[in-house]
């Protein structure tokens, strides 16, 4: 038997890991229990202690960025500071970032198997080097993503953002 390896990135393994996990504690609590992180009222997460570039402090006084992560954060339902959090990580709040394996922007949205230098969201292609040097469409492109994860029942809490 040969070993198989598969690249993913840290948001993407934290991804799976998260589900998992999710998955587990609902099978062990049944349907007629509650968990104690439903039973919880979500804290709003604070960036004061994040590091935040220089690049990154001008995506945060960007007036487009503002606006469209103020609607990214009503339509998911998730403070925006947690957004912030979760950017920051994946790429340092720099839109424009590309990795070593081609994954482009704020949230590493990374290219199609069979597409290359696309990304589908919702059942709209986007190709990865517009979605990397305009940050409207960006913006658009992670308000899609994240609300077809609420739709799907992936995103109930900023937790699921990780």
């Amino acid at each position: 038997m040969r070993n198989r390896f598969i690249i993913i990135t840290e948001g993407q393994f934290n991804s799976v890991i998260n589900d998992l996990i999710s998955q587990k504690l609902t099978l062990s609590t049944g349907d007629d229990q509650k968990s104690d992180s439903n039973q919880s009222i979500e804290k709003e997460t604070n960036i004061s202690d994040l590091k935040i570039s220089d690049k990154g402090q001008q995506l945060l006084n960007n007036e487009i960025f503002k606006k469209k992560l103020d609607e990214i954060s009503k339509e998911i339902g998730i403070d925006k500071n947690s957004i912030i959090k979760l950017m920051n990580h994946e790429s340092g709040l720099n839109p424009s970032i590309r990795n070593n394996i081609g994954c482009v922007g704020l949230i590493q949205f990374c290219p199609d198997k069979s597409r290359g230098n696309v990304k589908t969201i919702s059942g709209v292609q986007y190709n990865l080097n517009d979605l990397q040097n305009n940050l409207p469409l960006q913006m658009d492109a992670i308000k899609a993503f994240w609300l077809e994860g609420k739709k799907q029942g992936k995103i109930k809490s900023n937790k699921d953002l990780r």
